[in-house]
C-alpha cells in the first residue's frame, strides 16, 4: 500500500462508517476506527483487506475469496467475539479498497495489561483459562479454528471484565491467499507466532488442540510475565516454567497436558480440558477465581492517561504473527519454535497506534447507543411495532380479498345472475306467472302424480319453451294479459314433457 493514505480522520467510507482514527498499520493493511453514522453512531473497526491487491475486478475476485475461504466468521454470534459485520468495497481517488467491518470491542488487550505492569495471580489465570474454553468450543463446534491465540489478540472488555477473542488467524491467512494467487507475489500462507503456535500448524495443519496449545502458552506468560522462549528449553525441547512458577499440581498438570509437543499427547477438545479441572474448580470456586479480574474493571478508567505506563513495565514483549511458507515434513523429530523469519520474507506485523489503549472520546456514545437499542428501542418493536405491523398486514390481506371480491363481483356479476336467470329463477318465475290457470293447475297435478324432481322439470320446459320464443331472449312472463298466448303455450310444452316423461315410466314398468 502506499505510504499515505487517501483515508483520514472525517472521511465518510460507503456513505455510513466515517473514519475517527486509525489504529494500527501492518504488511496486509491498515486498521482504522470509524463510527457507523446508521447504527446508532456505534463505534467498530475497518480493516483493510488484501491492500496489495489493485483493480475492481481483481478486488472482486479477492472478496470472493474471502466470502468462499472465511465466509463461515459470519455466522460467529458469541458475546466474546467481535462480530464480523461486513466485507465493503469502495473507491478512493482512482482506487478500489476492500474493508472488513468488525464491532469495536473497547478495552486494552492482555499484552497491554502486562506492558502497564499488571500481575495475574493463579485465580485470575484458572478464571481467564475457564472464560476461554467455551468461546473455543463454540468456534470449535462452527469449524473455525483461531490459530493465532495470545495475550496482544485477548481483550479485557471494559465493562463486563470478561476477555474477547479477536483477530481470527483465518483472515490473515485468506488475506496471504488473495495476494499470492491474484498478484503472483510470492508470499507464504502459512500463520506462525513464534513461542505460540505448535509444530503442526507450521506444517500447514490446525486443529482444536492447536488453540488449546496457543491458550496455554498465553495462560504461563501472563502467570510469569515472561516471553515464552524464555519459559522453553530448546535444547530438551521441553517446557521449563515449573523451574520459576508454582501452581495447584491439578492446575500444573492441565498446562502440562495443553503443552505437549505431539498433537497427540494433548487434549483434543475443551470439554476434556474442562472435565480435567472440574476437580480444581470444585475446590477453587469460578467466582472466587475471576473475582480479581471483575475488581480490575470496576476501577474507573483514566480517559487522559498515556498510552504506556512507565512504571513497572513487564519484561514480556509482544509477540508478532508472521505468514510464513509450510514446513516440509521431515522423518526427523518435529524442532521447536524457531526464530522469526527474516522480515524481506514476510509482510511487517501490525503494530498498534499509540493512543490504541484508550477508549474514543466519544466511546460513551456507543455505548449508550447500544443500551438504548437492548432497552428501548428493541423492546418498542418486539411489544408494540411488530404485533401492530402484524395487525395491518392481516388487515391488508382482508382488505384486499373484499377489494378483489367487488371488483370480481362487478364485472362478472351480471353475468353469473343471467345465467342463475337462465337455469334456475326462470323455472319459478314462469310458474308464478302462470299460477291461477286452468292449464298451470293441471301441469301441477300432473306434476305431483309422476313425482318428478324440480330441478330437471322446469329447466327442461323453460329450455324447449324459450327455443320456440327466441325473440323472448330469456325475459320472464308476467301475468298481464298481452302474455297470456306466451303462458298457454308454456303450458303445453310441460304438457308434452309430463307426456313423454309418463310414457318413459311405463316402458320402464
Amino acid at each position: 500500500m502506499p505510504h499515505s493514505s487517501p483515508i483520514h480522520p472525517d472521511l465518510i467510507l460507503d456513505k455510513r462508517y466515517k473514519i475517527v482514527r486509525m489504529l494500527g498499520q501492518g504488511g496486509f493493511g491498515r486498521v482504522y476506527l470509524a463510527e457507523n453514522l446508521n447504527r446508532f453512531h456505534e463505534y467498530c473497526v475497518l480493516k483493510e483487506f488484501a491492500p496489495q491487491v489493485k483493480g475492481t475486478a481483481v478486488l472482486q475476485r479477492a472478496a470472493e475469496l474471502f466470502q468462499r475461504e472465511a465466509g463461515v466468521l459470519y455466522q460467529l454470534h458469541h458475546p466474546q467475539i467481535p462480530e464480523f459485520r461486513e466485507l465493503i468495497q469502495t473507491h478512493l481517488n482512482g482506487e478500489d479498497y476492500l474493508f472488513l467491518v468488525q464491532q469495536y470491542i473497547e478495552g486494552p488487550t492482555y499484552w497491554e495489561l502486562l506492558e502497564q505492569g499488571q500481575k495475574f495471580s493463579e485465580p485470575d489465570a484458572l478464571g481467564l483459562l475457564l472464560d476461554l474454553l467455551p468461546v473455543l468450543e463454540y468456534i470449535h463446534a462452527q469449524g473455525v479454528i483461531h490459530r493465532d491465540i495470545s495475550p496482544d489478540n485477548l481483550i479485557q472488555q471494559r465493562f463486563t471484565g470478561k476477555p474477547v477473542l479477536i483477530d481470527f488467524g483465518g483472515v490473515k491467512q485468506v488475506a496471504a491467499t488473495a495476494v499470492r494467487q491474484l498478484t503472483q507475489q510470492p508470499i507464504p500462507t502459512q500463520l506462525e507466532k513464534p513461542g505460540y503456535t505448535p509444530i503442526e500448524q507450521r506444517y500447514g495443519k490446525a486443529s482444536a488442540a492447536s488453540d488449546l496449545y496457543a491458550l496455554a502458552v498465553t495462560i504461563l506468560v501472563l502467570l510469569t510475565g515472561k516471553n515464552p522462549a524464555d519459559l522453553y528449553d530448546a535444547h530438551q525441547r521441553t517446557w521449563c516454567w515449573r523451574q520459576t512458577l508454582k501452581l495447584n499440581s491439578q492446575f500444573a498438570a492441565v498446562l502440562e497436558k495443553m503443552l505437549a509437543e505431539r498433537e497427540c499427547d494433548r487434549y483434543t477438545s475443551t470439554q476434556e480440558v474442562r472435565q480435567a479441572l472440574q476437580p480444581l474448580v470444585r475446590s477453587h470456586p469460578v467466582s472466587q477465581a475471576q473475582t480479581l479480574a471483575v475488581a480490575r474493571v470496576a476501577q474507573p478508567a483514566q480517559p487522559t492517561a498515556p498510552a504506556r505506563q512507565p512504571k513497572a513495565k513487564s519484561s514480556v514483549s509482544r509477540a508478532k504473527t508472521w505468514v510464513v511458507a509450510p514446513i516440509a515434513r521431515q522423518p526427523v523429530a518435529p524442532t521447536p519454535p524457531p526464530t522469526p523469519p527474516a522480515p524481506a520474507l514476510a509482510p511487517a506485523p501490525v503494530s498498534p497506534a499509540p493512543s490504541s489503549v484508550q477508549p474514543p472520546k466519544r466511546s460513551f456514545l456507543g455505548f449508550l447507543g447500544n443500551l438504548v437499542s437492548w432497552l428501548v428501542i428493541k423492546p418498542i418493536y418486539y411489544l408494540l411495532l411488530k404485533p401492530i405491523w402484524y395487525l395491518v398486514k392481516k388487515l391488508l390481506i382482508l382488505g384486499i380479498s373484499v377489494l378483489v371480491f367487488v371488483g370480481v363481483s362487478y364485472w362478472f356479476g351480471p353475468a353469473l345472475l343471467a345465467w342463475l336467470k337462465d337455469s334456475i329463477i326462470p323455472s319459478s318465475q314462469i310458474a308464478d306467472s302462470v299460477a291461477g290457470s286452468s292449464c298451470q293447475e293441471q301441469v301441477l297435478k300432473r306434476y305431483e302424480a309422476l313425482n318428478l324432481p324440480t330441478g330437471s322439470f322446469y329447466p327442461q320446459v323453460n329450455e324447449k319453451f324459450y327455443a320456440q320464443h327466441p325473440e323472448l331472449k330469456g325475459r320472464t312472463l308476467t301475468s298481464k294479459p298481452e302474455d297470456a298466448p306466451l303462458r298457454q303455450d308454456w303450458c303445453q310444452i310441460a304438457d308434452e314433457v309430463l307426456d313423454q316423461t309418463e310414457r318413459s315410466q311405463q316402458k320402464l314398468k
